[in-house]
């Protein structure tokens, strides 16, 4: 439980307003669940709507014992509206705790029998209910193997950077470290590591001069992925368009190697500009439309970071699938406010950049997923 919600309440139009343990205002969307028919469904009476309210300090948002929004789900999938400070030091120290366990991958349980804390004055500590000493963090930050940057000032929030990838150093600048690298060090590690005849197990990714590992697809994944490709190709080709769909393209932020900072690996996109793609290497800024394949070690990643990345460089429609949860999220960033959707994995999906002309099958997408 990275993300826990500090105060919430309802706005109209089916729409609901979180405010996070980090300071974070998010807002959700319901209408896609409710319009979907499922458990969601009794939402649609705006007297019911209205009773949400967070439980379990802040784990989740409930409307009754059937129709629940976990916290992380409900971040992961909503959209950021501002950051607020909050002034209780303890619900700040909470939000750095817990997102260092996170990090650490650690439970509650396993980090209390580590260091000899009782598991509930853990617990105590990421609701934000406890005033624990300073010895006790430091006990607690050194069983997590973890520094936790911890400012007392209002609204602040420390965090970790990425730490250097231990199977990349022999092929990396040992003068660099994270922050400082560019797609000019990407490529020069592939060429080392080939001509060393060494694999790379995973791919890499480059953000914000930060390399993060990017593990190899499932079947799954690639199920998915495939099915998304013809049904695009095919509504490109039926319809004499000039859109060019791609599996794992390379999406860099500039044409200049030595000063690009960032260099991601969607699942899928789909380039209508062909001078972005003039690059051999990979496509100039980001593509039109982008996918991601979700899975549980990539989730926040692909939510948060990753997502506004994409934005950033400029792309105009993001989806993330999830295999598991058998959901579709939307970010259309034509729109103005720009309020994800979520979909079940059924019916059909409208793409925004062809104005709803092309819908995505997700009964086909679901059909593929054999777990």
């Amino acid at each position: 439980m990275t993300h826990r919600i500090y105060s919430f309440r309802t706005l109209t139009d089916k729409v609901c307003e979180a405010t996070f343990f980090n300071g974070e205002v998010r807002r959700l969307d319901m209408k896609p669940l409710i319009n979907a028919g499922m458990e969601y469904a009794d939402l649609s009476s705006e007297e019911l709507f209205k009773m949400g309210e967070t439980k379990s300090s802040g784990a989740k948002v409930v409307w009754n014992t059937d129709i629940t929004v976990d916290s992380d789900d409900f971040y992961n999938n909503s959209i950021f509206i501002e950051t607020i400070p909050i002034r209780d030091v303890r619900i700040r120290l909470a939000h750095v705790f817990m997102y260092a366990r996170e990090l650490s991958n650690m439970s509650q349980a396993e980090l209390a029998a580590k260091v000899g804390i009782d598991q509930s004055d853990i617990s105590k500590i990421e609701r934000g209910v406890a005033n624990p000493s300073i010895m006790t963090i430091d006990k607690l930050a050194r069983g997590m193997g973890e520094v936790i940057n911890f400012d007392f000032a209002e609204g602040y929030y420390g965090g970790n950077a990425e730490p250097m990838l231990e199977e990349l150093k022999p092929y990396l600048n040992p003068a660099k470290q994270q922050g400082d690298f560019t797609i000019a060090d990407l490529l020069m590690m592939d060429e080392l590591a080939e001509a060393g005849d060494k694999d790379i197990p995973f791919r890499v990714e480059l953000m914000d001069g930060v390399l993060y590992r990017r593990n190899n697809p499932t079947l799954d994944h690639q199920r998915i992925i495939g099915e998304v490709f013809f049904q695009v190709r095919a509504f490109i080709e039926n319809n004499g368009g000039s859109c060019e769909p791609l599996m794992n393209p390379g999406v860099g932020s500039d044409q200049d190697i030595t000063s690009a900072k960032d260099y991601l690996i969607p699942d899928f996109a789909i380039n209508c500009d062909p001078e972005r793609s003039g690059n051999a290497e990979y496509i100039v800024r980001a593509p039109e439309f982008i996918l991601e394949v979700i899975s549980p070690s990539t989730a926040s990643h692909d939510k948060g970071y990753k997502r506004l990345k994409y934005a950033e460089l400029g792309t105009r429609e993001y989806w993330l699938i999830d295999p598991q949860k058998k959901n579709l999220v939307v970010y259309n960033y034509m729109e103005e406010d720009c309020i994800p959707k979520l979909y079940p994995l059924s019916g059909k999906a409208p793409v925004a950049i062809y104005n709803g002309r092309l819908e995505i099958d997700l009964d086909r997408i679901a059909k593929v997923l054999k777990g």
